[in-house]
């Protein structure tokens, strides 16, 4: 796997600059989520350098829609993790806070929830989930267990690099992540993944609403199409993880990156001549990647013509990387779609006149194009997990080899996932 930090330098060292026209919508939203967590750090150095507070050793991580750089911040306001190190201190907790309010009334150009009541200072930071502070011990707490996951699979730290990746290291090894591959154990970590993905797809939804406190249209969309996504995206960084792990060629600090990737990246990766399943494919004895080869191309024709196009252009590339490449590209470009319709102005304030419950959107005209958006790139992520389970499962079997329980597990999750509404 290859290393970097900037996301457009990943994501383009990923796919080949012909096959980038599938993929400028996602790659446009991203670099605008980029540009705009630029702006809340800039306002961030500035706030420190004013306030008179004594602030502790904070650490700030960008999460939700910023964080996973998923191109929500047409209508996204700033999600942060504010944290502390240590045990709790409500002193300290207190002290943040008040730094929040800098920041909020300080930067009036920036969107931030709860502006004028944070203004009028009547904002209760212990009711809200906005603005989250915790020491960093709480994160191993099983009440925090939400955030912790927040911070390993979408956050951003906008300071204090080095402090926020070693707690990603010791929250990726808390759910089972060692580079022993019989030891390696993932399962808790998917199944506290699918409760994050229901939390927020269906929970917050139904509680707010039933609380008074409804959503306006625009996050509800924002939970509905992207943040399930970003869930099965999450479980094909882990099944990459847990191949990587047992070709011995994946570290830690790998692993946190990849986990912590946006969706289009943890897609795009497996089209990556460096990713650990091209080097498992290569190093197998001929009559082993041949079969491989014919578990591949009957897929070609399951996935879009645009997926067809990108292996027919790839005529120059080793064969597993062509049929790969073009079936994640696949998954890449329907995501791409449902970006496009997110993100169409017309679209956007057409739904201002929904009912502020989405179980009523179904019937509507304009809904449909994401709901049919949404089930496609569903379908083409399946092909994708299809695949990859069919390639690891004959090679276990051919090899007499065990190791790929993990990754064939997690990707079984998508594999057999099922739409709801």
């Amino acid at each position: 796997m290859r290393d970097c930090n900037n996301f457009e330098q990943c994501f383009l060292s990923s796919i080949p600059y012909r096959f980038r026209m599938l993929t400028e919508n996602a790659l446009k939203a991203s670099q605008e989520s980029e540009v705009m967590l630029n702006l809340f750090g800039n306002a961030l150095i500035s706030a420190k350098v004013s306030t008179s507070l004594d602030l502790p050793n904070i650490l700030i991580v960008a999460i939700g829609s910023y964080g996973r750089l998923d191109g929500a911040s047409k209508f996204s306001d700033y999600d942060i993790l504010y944290l502390y190190e240590g045990n709790k201190d409500n002193d300290v907790v207190n002290i943040i806070r008040k730094f929040i309010k800098e920041i909020v009334i300080g930067n009036k150009a920036l969107l931030f929830d709860h502006r004028e009541e944070i203004e009028n200072d009547t904002f209760d930071f212990d009711i809200s989930p906005a603005y989250p502070v915790l020491s960093t011990n709480e994160l191993f707490n099983e009440d925090y267990e939400i955030r912790a996951l927040q911070l390993l699979t979408e956050g951003r730290a906008l300071c204090q690099h080095e402090v926020v990746d070693q707690l990603k290291k010791d929250l990726i090894t808390k759910y089972g992540y060692t580079q022993n591959i019989n030891e390696l154990d993932f399962r808790n970590l998917t199944n506290s993944l699918e409760n994050l993905k229901n939390a927020f797809c269906t929970e917050i939804i139904g509680r707010l609403a039933n609380s008074g406190r409804k959503l306006n249209n625009k996050k509800i969309l924002k939970l509905f199409a992207l943040r399930e996504f970003f869930y099965i995206a999450t479980l094909f960084s882990i099944s990459e993880i847990a191949i990587g792990v047992s070709a011995n060629n994946f570290t830690i600090s790998q692993s946190i990156r990849k986990m912590s990737s946006p969706s289009t990246l943890k897609i795009s990766s497996f089209g990556d001549p460096n990713n650990p399943i091209h080097a498992l494919i290569r190093n197998q004895i001929p009559e082993v990647f041949d079969e491989i080869i014919k578990i591949l191309e009957p897929k070609i024709d399951q996935i879009p013509l645009p997926g067809r196009m990108v292996f027919k252009s790839s005529h120059d590339d080793p064969k597993e990387i062509s049929y790969l490449r073009a079936i994640s590209l696949s998954v890449v470009h329907k995501f791409n779609s449902l970006l496009k319709r997110l993100h169409d102005e017309n679209f956007l304030s057409s739904i201002a006149e929904f009912e502020p419950d989405y179980t009523t959107w179904i019937g509507k005209r304009q809904f449909s194009h994401i709901t049919k958006s949404r089930e496609e790139l569903i379908q083409s992520s399946k092909i994708l997990a299809i695949t990859i389970v069919e390639i690891l499962t004959f090679i276990s079997e051919a090899t007499d080899t065990g190791t790929f329980e993990d990754a064939i597990q997690t990707l079984n999750k998508i594999k057999d996932y099922e739409i709801v509404l």
